[in-house]
């Protein structure tokens, strides 16, 4: 079962922050800066875990190996993006760096490790390993948007 949120908010504090990012596409890091903006103002985000919201009409992300590639690249990239955007010190964004390439790396060996119980790890796996490297290879690039 996949869970999913959304964000219940006034127009004329949506018009003050100016909506959400672009630069965030498919990596879930537009509502951690749109929520960092609204506290920045004094105003609180609350979550509230007892509301369902059932969403019509939308189409299933696909869990091919592509995508999920895709989707663990933006999610890094995303957070990356965030601590750029806000100008955290460039020693906490590679200390952030070599986070994400060791939780890759070791979320590849668990799912490696599982997947003679399921098959399906074996992508994970593979996934995990693919971005792990791919992180090294952009560890000194500052273009979170495009890569």
């Amino acid at each position: 079962m996949d869970w999913w949120a959304c964000a219940v908010i006034r127009k004329d504090l949506w018009d003050k922050i100016g909506g959400l990012d672009p630069n965030y596409f498919f990596s879930y890091g537009d509502m951690i800066d749109f929520c960092y903006q609204v506290r920045k103002l004094g105003y609180k985000c609350i979550y509230y875990p007892l509301v369902q919201i059932i969403h019509k009409g939308s189409k299933a992300v696909t869990r091919d190996l592509q995508t999920r590639i895709m989707g663990l690249k933006r999610g890094y990239l995303g957070c990356l993006y965030f601590l750029h955007k806000y100008k955290k010190g460039i020693l906490y964004i590679y200390l952030t760096k070599i986070t994400y390439f060791l939780i890759s790396f070791l979320k590849g060996i668990i799912a490696l490790s599982l997947t003679p119980i399921k098959k399906e790890f074996k992508d994970i796996a593979f996934a995990h390993f693919y971005v792990s490297f791919w992180l090294l290879k952009i560890f000194f690039s500052n273009n979170y948007k495009n890569i």
